[in-house]
């Protein structure tokens, strides 16, 4: 038998067959390498199982026993209940959820469960409610003392597996080179990388698991800040226009707008400025929270890209959001000579002051930005198609980014390498999702950051408002009222529904029609209308124009209107079975109103007894603030949360958190010293970042 090295196969492993090494593949993992750096994802710490008959109230622990029984029943409301009954040879603990009708055909009588969670004793005896559980081979080795690492898994491989092959080639993570500087790891007081990796997979205890995590988490942040820093210093190395500033033009803009600028309006304004005037490409993100004003500022910073003779493109998510921006940014600049134009699949609109807006087909629309005639263009991922050329592109704006896949920004970035140009335009990110400090150094850390907290002072703080079932009669009454004052409503359904007691995708139509009907029946006397992304763009423009209007006063939606909807006529969201949504999908939901001068409410509901979820929206409706959330987010449910579903183009960490602030903070500290010692200097540190390059994918 061959010698195994890192970069032997799986296969060639003793006990791995063809079959069994493609279901492993199936993992990502095809090498020594791969397998020895496939973290388990938790440990279970045997030595601290405790006995089911000595369990105590309010105890978090972690229990082995076999299922004894297993139920299912309806409750009201079409909710289910699913309880099952563990037994070790101490006694029964009942594992209890609510709305998980998968779970009893999950679990058998006779299944080996390890479960950990909350206990907490009824009529009947112990319980835990909505525990994790899992279940394990009757044969998992577990002695006392032991701590049993837990692998991600799929179809055909199991944990023990794992566990056995990792075993079978541990000492090999002594081949592995510690490409970490020596200055860098005792300054920190790191473990040594082999003994980290060994320790990872199968610690003796666990102050030795901690120091593994520790230095892995360390080596995995320390590679997404120097592969940051390295394309902020890219980036530097570049050239970009200079676009000059020019006080008149700056006050004329400004003289034709109905308010006057924050001072954070102002103050990033101008850092905006100070940017593009420089020949190296800026690269900022802003950061507002709802209804702070973002378009206005970068709409003074187009006026500026304009008077120097270069185009800017404004890329967004959704169609809705394209044309709003269109009409927001023609109203601003209604009295000027620039010509603006909207791409949106295969529709295309110019506006200018003599014809107003005019369609164009797609090849007069691109023949006019390829010209130069059209200064400022927005619409969705249009804008980097193929056929679309630009005369001179200064400014890129990009809003919501994390909508985007870094291919897909880097593409409109590079549409400047026409007509013999070969310079980068200045990049301008906007979000409003509100992120804290330490998690937008390790998202965004080759990128200036600037952030827009006040807001316009003619809008008032947005009432939010938990409705529990007995005030929803109080919630119907306070949305009628609104409407007798003139107001209109949004309704906010999730994309998933309870069907008979079980959680199931179904067709977004069908939740939000279900929705609609029934409010049709409540309010006889009001127009209530419904949009959805099922629906065609140009019924839902007809929609949404009709909501504008004023003619419709209760919208129906599903999160189609999340970002970017401005109806200031609007007072009132009710976002039904609201613990379905992420937190920060709440606070854009919540900016949909407020954005007149209106008292404006947000009513919450939620279709859970699940104490945690109800929790959440408890301090949702507490917290206005959108960084203050985002902060609470981060410490009590990690930065998945924030965007409620994988972050696009970032790098998937096994073992550090971005919740961590003071990890973040050293390990930046640990690149920039890396980086000014000389990265030539460790080749095994450069290997590892192109490693981390080829399989991740960086901001």
């Amino acid at each position: 038998m061959n010698t195994i090295t890192l970069q032997s196969s799986i296969r060639d492993l003793p006990g791995v067959g063809e079959k069994t090494f493609e279901k492993i593949s199936h993992l990502g993992l095809a090498t020594v390498y791969d397998l020895l750096y496939y973290f388990p994802y938790r440990w279970e710490d045997f030595s601290r199982v405790e006995p089911i008959g000595k369990l105590q109230s309010n105890q978090t622990v972690t229990v082995i026993g076999l299922v004894a029984a297993v139920s299912k029943r309806r409750l009201r409301g079409r909710k289910v209940l699913v309880e099952i009954a563990l037994r070790d040879d101490t006694g029964v603990v009942r594992l209890i959820w609510f709305n998980q009708g998968y779970r009893a055909g999950a679990y058998s009588e006779g299944d080996k469960l390890v479960v950990r969670g909350k206990v907490s004793i009824s009529p009947r005896g112990f319980q835990m409610m909505h525990p994790m559980c899992e279940k394990i081979a009757s044969d998992l080795d577990i002695h006392n003392g032991d701590i049993v690492p837990i692998y991600s898994v799929t179809q055909g491989v199991n944990t023990t597996l794992l566990s056995k092959l990792v075993k079978g080639v541990i000492s090999k993570a002594n081949d592995i080179q510690d490409d970490l500087p020596e200055v860098v790891r005792k300054e920190e007081g790191l473990a040594p990388l082999s003994r980290a990796i060994r320790d990872i997979h199968v610690p003796k205890d666990l102050v030795s698991l901690e120091d593994a995590k520790v230095r892995l988490a360390f080596d995995e942040m320390l590679m997404i800040h120097l592969r940051l820093l390295l394309n902020k210093k890219n980036n530097q190395e570049k050239q970009a226009p200079h676009i000059s500033f020019d006080l008149a033009v700056m006050k004329h803009f400004l003289s034709h707008l109905p308010y006057e600028l924050t001072p954070d309006q102002k103050k990033v304004t101008w850092q905006i400025m100070q940017d593009i005037g420089s020949t190296t490409p800026m690269n900022r993100l802003v950061e507002g929270d709802v209804g702070s004003g973002k378009t206005v500022v970068v709409a003074s910073v187009m006026a500026m890209v304009s008077h120097s003779g270069y185009q800017t493109a404004l890329m967004v998510p959704t169609e809705i959001l394209a044309r709003q921006h269109f009409k927001n940014i023609v109203a601003m600049f209604g009295e000027s000579d620039l010509s603006i134009g909207l791409c949106v699949g295969k529709e295309c609109l110019v506006w200018d002051n003599k014809n107003g807006v005019t369609q164009s087909s797609r090849k007069e629309f691109v023949a006019k930005l390829g010209s130069g005639e059209i200064g400022i263009v927005t619409g969705t991922h249009t804008l980097f198609s193929d056929d679309v050329v630009y005369s001179k592109l200064g400014l890129v704006c990009v809003d919501e980014q994390h909508r985007f896949g870094v291919n897909q920004r880097l593409r409109l970035k590079e549409k400047t390498k026409n007509m013999g140009e070969e310079y980068s335009p200045h990049f301008l990110s906007l979000t409003a999702t509100p992120i804290p400090r330490t998690l937008a150094l390790s998202l965004y850390g080759d990128l200036d950051i600037s952030m827009i907290k006040s807001r316009p002072a003619s809008r008032k703080t947005i009432i939010s408002i938990f409705i529990t079932q007995t005030k929803r009669k109080d919630a119907y009454k306070l949305v009628s009222g609104q409407i007798d004052s003139g107001s209109q409503v949004f309704v906010v359904c999730p994309l998933v529904q309870e069907i008979e007691g079980e959680s199931e995708a179904i067709d977004e139509r069908k939740a939000v029609l279900s929705e609609v009907q029934k409010l049709t029946q409540l309010f006889p006397d009001y127009e209530v209308c419904a949009i959805h992304g099922k629906m065609k763009k140009e019924e839902q423009e007809s929609v949404m124009q009709e909501f504008r209007d004023g003619k419709t006063k209760i919208l129906v939606a599903s999160s189609v209107i999340e970002v970017g909807i401005d109806i200031p006529n609007a007072t009132v969201i009710m976002i039904e079975n609201a613990e379905r949504f992420g937190l920060s999908q709440l606070h854009q939901l919540r900016g949909r109103v407020g954005r007149g001068e209106k008292q404006s409410y947000c009513l919450v509901s939620s279709g859970t007894t699940d104490p945690d979820a109800n929790e959440r929206l408890e301090m949702f409706v507490k917290i206005s603030d959108g960084f203050e959330l985002a902060e609470y987010d981060l410490q009590n449910r990690g930065p998945g949360e924030f965007w409620g579903y994988e972050q696009s183009g970032f790098a998937k960490l096994k073992i550090a958190k971005l919740s961590d602030h003071e990890l973040i903070i050293r390990t930046r500290s640990a690149a920039k010293k890396t980086l000014d010692i000389g990265l030539a200097k460790f080749p095994g540190l450069v290997q590892r970042l192109e490693y981390y390059q080829g399989t991740e994918h960086f901001e």
